[in-house]
Parts: C-alpha cells; structure tokens; sequence
C-alpha cells in the first residue's frame, strides 16, 4: 500500500515552484484560468493532461497538488513522494552513492555505514578544496579556506531510498555561480575528479600510479582517492555514484553518467593515496625558456598549457636545459602565444613538481618575456 502524502507538505509547494517543475520536464500551459492552468504534454502519441492551480489560497489546493503528483509519477514512473520532495526544494542538486554490502538490501553493518558517511563527508571535502585551481596538489593542506567550510555547513545529508543501501546528499544552488566554491561547481567539479580518478584506476591495472599523479590539475588528491576507498568500507563493497541536477536549474552542456566502482577500483584507489602521500614535495621556481609549443590553443577559464625548454633555478635542482610543462593561468595565455611567434624568451615563477612523464610548473604567479641579455 502506497505511503499517503503529507497534506501540510502538499500545501506548501508553490505554484511558481511547479510551473518550473513542469517546464522543465517538457510540459507546456495550453490553457489559462483564473485560478488555475491546463499544462499537457505528448506521451507516446497520447496527451496527457494536469490542472495547476495559480494561487495556493485555494481551499483544496493540496488535493489539486497530489492530482498532479499522480500523474507525474506514472509519467515519469517515479515515486510521488521524490515528486514532492524536489517540488517543495527546487533549488536542490542531489547526489546518490549507493553502497552493495552483503547484507539484507536496505541495510547495512552499522561499521560499514559509518565508514561509508565518512567517506563522502571527505569526498566532498576534498572536492570543494580543490575546485579552487591554485588548490589542486597530491596532498591537500590541512587548514582549508573559510569558502570551503561557508559549503561544507550547507551540504545535507537526506533521506535514503530503496537499493542495497544508499545514502543521498544534497546541496543547496547558490546565485553566484562565478566564484569556484560555490554548490554547483563543487558537484560539478566532484564529477569531473571523481571520474578521471576512476578512469586511472581503471587504465592503470597493475602499473604505475603516474595516471593518478598526471591528474592533480583534474582535482586527484591523495585524500579524493582515499575517500573514495572508505566508502566501499573494510570490505571495499561495491558502490556507484549518480547525480540529479536541479529540475529547475539544470545542467544541459555536460552528460553526468553513473560512475561505478568495483572491489578492484576501490583497492587501486586506496593504493594510489598512499602514493600520493610519498610524492616530492612541491617547491617554487623560476623557469627560464623559450615556449616550444602551444598544448592548448582555447585554454579554459582556469588554466592553458604551454611547453617551455629552459633552465630551473632552484636549490637541490640541475641547471640543466630540459623541457617543462607549464600551466598558465588564462590572463598570460596570449603573452606566451606571443613570445613563442617571435621566439622570445620567458621566465616563470611557479610551483614545481617532477612526478609523471614530464615535470610541470603549476601554480604560476607571475609570467613575462624578457630580452636575451636580461639576468636570470
């Protein structure tokens, strides 16, 4: 028997929330009352019809709210009360780890549980830390910026829904989508690390951990890696990753599949952060050079990659020629294109770091092009 509606939460939606709701979901009003609106839309060559009241002074306004949930949860074969939900909070990204413990579906072993919440309290602890470029490195520090803890007080812990255990955690959508710490660029940001992090522990196999280290720039950390291993527990269950976009904000210019991690992923996965851990520690430098080549020729908001044979000067470093990877923040991008045209030296003063294929110069804090007889 289908758990009834709560009529005080029925009440409360509203009717601007639903309109959105149903906009977004391909219906459209076709007719206008009053008091209320006629959306309809096209299913299997079949319209299908809600009444939307325009006002929520009606006195049987929640009855009319639950006739629309009923078709809404055949239509979309849903549940009504996950309708509800995202009516009642439209501004809500939702992220689901579902968790397959050899246990009963619906439960779990209160140790595993309690490793699987910790897990991804550090997972999106980590992911805020580095949505911010200048904070992406193989070992995150430990005191965070005050924006990453201003996030971290809002992400919510939800309800569970039916699988083997699944935990939901939502994050409530802010105005200011420009800045890096901010709801929707750190779920989004969490995608894109977590993803490539399960990409190098997929390709890498039995190899070496340099795919993890190569990806730092993508936000892999040693503590992303490690949280991902403690949700899958001591017994290193299986888990998944899905996430739902706001209906009424969604993401339309980037495909967010399910991101599946196996026993095997998840023992590379606790391998790679201890890596990570061991990796040279990150010191400045000053690169000088000439660009040899341009990596990326419309770099991002964040970074482009130029290529510069020169000389690091450094304590414990060779003065020798060799060939570096530089990762220019966006405002030099041009500067640099300019100099390898006129094959112009430059000289960078970054952040060194000489694990992977090549080493890098990553965050770069300042970068010009100088004459041939100006001093190092």
């Amino acid at each position: 028997m289908a758990t009834p509606l709560d009529i005080d939460e029925l009440g409360s939606v509203l009717p601007r929330n639903a309109a959105r709701y149903l906009a977004a979901t391909g219906w459209r009003a076709t007719t206008s009352y009053s008091v209320a609106a006629v959306w309809s839309r096209e299913i299997d060559g079949a319209t299908v019809e809600v009444l939307l009241p325009s006002t929520s002074d009606l006195g049987d306004y929640p009855a009319r709210i639950a006739d629309v949930l009923r078709t809404l949860a055949v239509v979309e074969d849903r549940d009504r009360h996950d309708i509800l939900y995202e009516l009642r909070f439209p501004l809500v990204d939702v992220t689901y780890i579902r968790t397959m413990p050899e246990t009963p579906s619906g439960t779990t072993l209160l140790h595993e549980g309690f490793k699987a919440i910790s897990g991804v309290k550090d997972l999106f602890l980590a992911a805020a830390t580095t949505a911010a470029p200048e904070m992406r490195q193989p070992v995150l520090p430990n005191t965070k910026p005050q924006a990453v803890w201003d996030f971290m007080n809002q992400v919510r812990l939800g309800l569970t829904r039916k699988g083997s255990y699944v935990l939901r955690v939502e994050t409530l959508l802010d105005d200011n989508d420009r800045l890096p710490v901010t709801p929707r660029n750190v779920v989004r940001h969490l995608y894109g690390a977590t993803r490539t992090a399960l990409n190098a522990a997929e390709e890498s196999g039995n190899r070496s951990f340099a795919a993890f280290a190569e990806q730092t720039e993508a936000g892999v950390s040693a503590h992303l890696c490690e949280a991902l291993a403690e949700i899958g527990g001591n017994h290193r269950s299986p888990f998944d990753l899905s996430f739902t976009w706001s209906r009424a904000d969604p993401v339309t210019d980037e495909e967010t599949p399910d991101l599946s991690f196996e026993r095997r992923h998840i023992e590379r996965l606790r391998e790679a952060g201890r890596y990570l851990r061991d990796l040279p520690t990150i010191r400045e430098v000053t690169l000088r050079g000439k660009v040899i080549a341009l990596r990326n020729t419309a770099p991002d908001r964040h970074h482009g990659i130029i290529e510069v044979d020169g000389v690091v000067a450094a304590e414990d470093q060779p003065r020798e020629r060799q060939k570096y990877l530089v990762h220019l923040p966006p405002q030099h991008y041009p500067l640099a294109g300019s100099a390898h045209l006129n094959e112009k030296d430059v000289v960078v003063t970054g952040s060194l770091r000489t694990w992977g294929r090549q080493p890098e110069i990553v965050q770069v804090t300042s970068f010009a092009v100088v004459t041939p007889d100006s001093l190092f």
